[in-house]
């Protein structure tokens, strides 16, 4: 029988899982919170004493698993950090650009195209997010933890606040230079989606212990999703007119604004969050 012990603080150590195919493994299985036993090689009255029955003679499909396990449990807290900084972003702006004199910087249309990107297209590219290369290099998660953690709510604060200064400041640099014109619209509204975008490519990282480069293009379906937002918005805004109440934008515009809200997201998170965003959603 091997069985696999977890640190607690308030008594030493507790049996996490145990493996077994023995009778005399029983006791053990029963105490751990998972108890596994090896079909193959185990009787009857093991299997059902255990919570969980490998097909094969090896651990491997059992640590597949909870690699899997691990990474859509991280994918959702991902996806809720992302989801609470956006949302905050909307309301904010909302709440905040009227009061200021600077007027809502988005038109209804607009904010239906920002909802479907928010419930639709995020949702698929962070749902099909596979193991990080760390994911079993830490110990398991605490079942008692809240979903949403202390840490992950100082992540959302620090963006949220980040972005939304970002927005408002861009909204009264062009509010006093050409407020309500068509073009002045497709800038406000490509630079809100594009804070959207690279706050979204940042999610991929949180809880992760090193960033890891190769992870940039690793998951065809997330580029798929990031292609959608960025041409997406693009074809909307230089085919939308008056429906949209947009005005094409020039390549060298397009450059600056995907550039130029990156750099504003990656840089300023840097500044004000260090590391701390990285394990910031816990050991998952």
């Amino acid at each position: 029988m091997e069985g696999l012990r977890r640190s607690n603080s308030g008594s030493g150590t507790e049996l996490f899982a145990a493996l077994g195919c023995r009778v005399d493994d029983i006791p053990a299985m029963a105490s751990a919170q998972i108890g596994l036993a090896l079909g193959p090689l185990s009787s009857q009255s093991v299997k059902e004493s255990s919570d969980v029955v490998l097909t094969e003679a090896s651990l491997q499909p059992f640590l597949r698993a909870v690699a899997i396990g691990r990474a859509f449990y991280r994918n959702l807290r991902r996806f809720l950090v992302f989801q609470a900084v956006t949302n905050f972003l909307i309301l904010g702006i909302n709440l905040l650009s009227p009061l200021l004199g600077l007027g809502f910087p988005l038109t209804v249309l607009q904010m239906l195209w920002i909802q479907f990107i928010l419930d639709t297209v995020t949702a698929l590219a962070l749902a099909t997010e596979a193991p990080d290369p760390d994911i079993l290099d830490r110990p398991p998660s605490d079942v008692t933890e809240p979903l949403l953690t202390w840490a992950m709510g100082r992540v959302i604060l620090a963006q949220s606040v980040l972005v939304l200064a970002g927005f408002l400041g861009l909204l009264a640099i062009i509010h006093s230079v050409a407020p309500g014109t068509p073009h002045s619209h497709s800038v406000l509204f490509s630079a809100f989606v594009f804070l959207i975008f690279w706050v979204l490519w940042t999610s991929r990282w949180l809880g992760t212990k090193n960033p890891h480069a190769n992870r940039a293009w690793d998951n065809p379906w997330y580029i798929w999703m990031a292609a959608c937002i960025v041409f997406g918005q693009m074809l909307i805004v230089q085919t939308g007119g008056s429906l949209f109440q947009t005005a094409p934008l020039t390549g060298f515009e397009w450059f600056g604004l995907f550039a130029g809200t990156g750099l504003y997201v990656w840089l300023g998170g840097a500044l004000l969050e260090g590391n701390a965003a990285k394990p910031a959603i816990g050991t998952m």
